[in-house]
């Protein structure tokens, strides 16, 4: 069954199995609150790729919205989807060690040409606040200044026109 998404009258695709965009994972998180009750919202952190490139989205699940009735089952209504955005323009990305579902962020691990492999620590209930991300861990390489360096993806357009090559 697609993935879909419940922001409109009509449920539409996330993850439809076309060529845009590609699903190879899905992790399901339920954070408890500070109370340590389960929290109403329910989590999956996708991973795939998209334009080529690694991605990592957060889809947010509102168990309201998600209640099977004798009516109908509708277990994937997804009330938000963020995708995971970076400084850089080509990186790897990818979900790290998440040993407990009930915490309120994810770790994904991250590195690029200018940035050496790193834990990052993401908020499931903001993903899109860079402040809030907290770098946990990141490989130290003597002597290196990552100032001095830059990143940048370029694509150029294929002969016939339509598609776009890194």
């Amino acid at each position: 069954k697609d993935i879909v998404s419940s922001d409109t009258d009509m449920p539409i695709p996330v993850f439809d199995g076309g060529h845009r965009r590609s699903l190879d994972g899905v992790t399901v998180f339920n954070p408890t609150t500070e109370d340590a009750s389960p929290s109403p919202l329910a989590y999956a952190v996708v991973t795939g790729r998209e334009g080529g490139m690694p991605r990592v989205w957060v889809l947010e699940f509102d168990e309201e919205q998600s209640i099977s009735t004798k009516e109908a089952v509708n277990p994937l209504a997804v009330s938000r989807m963020t995708r995971l955005e970076f400084d850089e323009t080509a990186y790897d990305v990818g979900i790290g060690g998440n040993r407990d579902p009930s915490l309120p962020y994810i770790v994904i691990s991250y590195d690029s040409l200018v940035t050496p492999p790193s834990h990052i620590a993401i908020p499931l209930s903001n993903p899109v606040d860079l402040d809030a991300r907290r770098v946990l861990k990141e490989k130290e390489v003597p002597g290196y200044d990552k100032e001095s360096y830059a990143c940048e993806r370029t694509t150029v357009r294929s002969r016939d026109g339509k598609t776009e090559i890194p």
